[in-house]
């Protein structure tokens, strides 16, 4: 159901499919298991043994004005609002919010 569910397919249509689909389809989920949760990578890619590199990846930067924006909220909000308290983007229009 790890690989079902969040893609809403039906366990019996799940079951429906071919032994190889079924398989690729569990093998799959259980190597996207074993990622970091925090960077997204998997140990194989860094991995020699098991065909990776240890410099498989660069650290690389992105600026994201969005994600300034929501930033700076939370950091006011640190300060303000109770625990627990979210802060997300909403669209606007000209005028006003959507």
């Amino acid at each position: 159901m790890a690989y079902c569910g969040p893609r809403g397919i039906a366990w019996e249509e799940f079951l429906a499919w071919s032994k190889v689909s079924r398989d690729a389809a569990i093998l799959w989920q259980l190597r996207e298991n074993e990622k970091c949760p925090s960077c997204g990578t998997h140990p194989h890619d860094w991995d020699e043994k098991h065909g990776g590199h240890p410099r498989a990846y660069v650290a690389a930067t992105h600026t994201c004005r969005g994600c300034g924006v929501v930033e700076t909220r939370r950091e006011q909000l640190m300060r303000e609002a109770p625990p627990g308290t979210s802060v997300t983007l909403r669209r606007q229009v000209a005028g006003g919010a959507m």
